[in-house]
């Protein structure tokens, strides 16, 4: 390892006048000299070897680079500039390798000392360990921090320990600069929007949206520009999620007998010994259904909007074929436990005077079974209850009509994604899903 860290330091500079708190920032990151000017590097033309460099260096990051990304903090404090340029560095994870690299050079300058080698490879008396160590964090260890942790395109890019650093022009180490002017504004705008704001701290008063990058330890708060995104990508998702889980519409029955669109406690029918549920929205099915169902899951309706998988909308996959009732027992339970819940899929098709093709599915949720089956296998006390909530479903079905059931188009729907880019999901349809078994 070459001990040329003293050299990396002292560039000569180019005239680019900073100064307030956007100078503040660059010299906190040694980007810019204390003489006003952007620090200088030579970098790598060809890795050799022998390596073939430039032959006159120029800045770390170049101007255009940083009045681009300033220009994303309108505030006068520029606190945001700071975090920007962390992120353009490469956030956390860049310096962990940072830490790795110094650690190494540590490592190879001790050992170095001990063996009788001088910095420039010259032979001295052998240290001690103890003596290799304190000429290390007397000689050493500062301007190697500097370099290791304020690295330019050669360190960013090193193949053993990608450091943090930054690439000289636009769009930076894998792009970041371009991502950094793609996710900072939608911060900002979020950040901006009452009405957004006042919505998502309703819903999440235990962890209010984030309006500063670092937090009160000086900390940041998102260790790199791809948590942000993610942040940002999840903040509407999370309201619309927390919309669908509250939007629960079921089937309730009029003064005179009649269906109508109901809210969580509106049931279709009951006897004292039997419930049947309609379920018209996802929000719904989640709410009232067994929760091994694949229209009732919890753990996919939470993985769908972590990760907008769509082999997660099973409410809609399976809605597209006929409505769900679900049938619960009062008081008196099945001695059969898996029958103590019942999911009553009924099938669009046939001849709407004859009765509806119904996909049965209990507890156990392994496979559909048949209307006799459950009838064979329930206790005789409940079986006329049971055969009363299936004519009910039909007489409910004969009436029904798909635009009663709440569709529910996929995240990344071009529709939605409309919505996701205004200040405030409007009016979004939810999603639900399931976990296990077929059905």
């Amino acid at each position: 390892m070459s001990e040329m860290a003293s050299t990396m330091l002292g560039r000569s500079a180019i005239s680019e006048a900073y100064s307030g708190p956007i100078a503040s920032v660059l010299q906190k990151y040694y980007i810019l000299q204390p003489d006003g000017n952007i620090k200088q590097t030579r970098l790598t033309l060809d890795p050799g070897p022998p390596p073939v460099f430039e032959d006159t260096p120029g800045p770390i990051m170049s101007p255009e680079v940083i009045e681009r990304l300033a220009a994303l903090d309108p505030s006068p404090s520029k606190q945001l500039f700071d975090w920007i340029i962390y992120a353009a560095g490469g956030g956390e994870r860049a310096r962990k390798d940072s830490a790795g690299a110094l650690e190494h050079a540590k490592t190879c300058i001790i050992n170095n000392r001990m063996a009788g080698k001088g910095g420039d490879g010259q032979e001295i008396t052998p240290m001690t360990q103890k003596e290799a160590e304190e000429d290390w964090k007397a000689n050493h260890e500062a301007a190697f921090t500097i370099y290791y942790y304020h690295g330019d395109q050669d360190l960013a890019d090193d193949p053993h320990f990608q450091c943090f650093g930054w690439h000289r022009n636009w769009p930076g180490r894998d792009g970041v600069y371009a991502l950094i002017e793609e996710v900072v504004p939608k911060w900002l705008a979020l950040s901006k929007d009452k009405k957004f704001l006042r919505e998502y701290n309703k819903f999440f008063p235990a962890a209010k949206f984030q309006l500063t990058m670092y937090n009160e330890a000086g900390q940041p708060r998102f260790k790199g520009i791809e948590e942000l995104k993610e942040y940002v990508s999840n903040a509407k998702a999370m309201i619309a999620k927390r919309r669908a889980e509250q939007n629960i519409v079921t089937v309730g029955r009029t003064p005179e007998g009649g269906y109508t669109r109901g809210g969580a406690k509106d049931i279709l029918w009951s006897d004292q010994y039997v419930t049947v549920i309609v379920p018209l929205t996802a929000g719904a099915s989640l709410a009232k259904g067994f929760m091994d169902w694949c229209v009732s899951n919890k753990t996919r309706w939470e993985t769908y909007f972590r990760t907008r998988a769509t082999d997660q909308l099973s409410w809609k996959h399976y809605t597209d074929s006929g409505p769900f009732a679900f049938i619960s027992w009062n008081k008196v339970k099945p001695s059969d436990g898996y029958l103590e819940q019942i999911a009553a899929h009924v099938q669009y098709g046939g001849d709407p005077e004859d009765p509806a093709e119904i996909q049965y599915w209990d507890k156990e949720n392994t496979r559909k079974i048949s209307e006799e089956e459950i009838a064979r296998r329930l206790d005789d006390e409940l079986r006329p209850s049971f055969g009363q909530a299936v004519d009910e479903i039909n007489n409910w079905f004969r009436q029904f009509q798909r635009e009663h059931l709440e569709q529910c188009p996929a995240l990344e729907s071009l529709a939605l994604a409309k919505m996701l880019a205004q200040s405030l999901i409007e009016d979004i349809q939810p999603i639900d899903v399931m976990a296990r078994g077929r059905g």
